[in-house]
């Protein structure tokens, strides 16, 4: 196998609704938080951020982490707390070495009691 052009994909969501389909955000715009302080706190990661939007009243950020995994996250504007990750690992580098480096992101799992 080429490593060159091995690429993982994995989504990866802090959902606690199972079958919700998309995240959407519902804080009251007077209480969120500029997308520049989001930009910071992402860049302090070591985050290189391309785009924060809104989408669905949720601040999207498109960014590199510092191995140049592509990441697209979607963040309440309030907390900026993140709600939902897609990483796209690139090279040869595991999925859990990302989550080493970006602590606060756990895999989703459907457990059922």
């Amino acid at each position: 196998m080429n490593k060159k052009g091995l690429k993982i994909f994995t989504v990866l969501s802090l959902c606690t609704a199972v079958a919700q389909a998309e995240v959407e955000c519902h804080d009251p715009v007077g209480k969120w938080q500029p997308r520049q302080q989001l930009r910071h706190k992402l860049e302090q990661k070591g985050w290189q951020v391309k785009r924060i939007r809104v989408d669905d009243n949720c601040y999207e950020v498109k960014a590199l982490d510092h191995h140049g995994n592509k990441i697209e996250a979607r963040f309440g504007p309030a907390e900026l707390d993140i709600l939902e990750l897609e990483v796209e690992v690139v090279g040869t580098e595991k999925i859990e070495k990302f989550l080493e480096d970006h602590g606060e992101a756990q895999p989703y799992t459907n457990s059922t009691n």
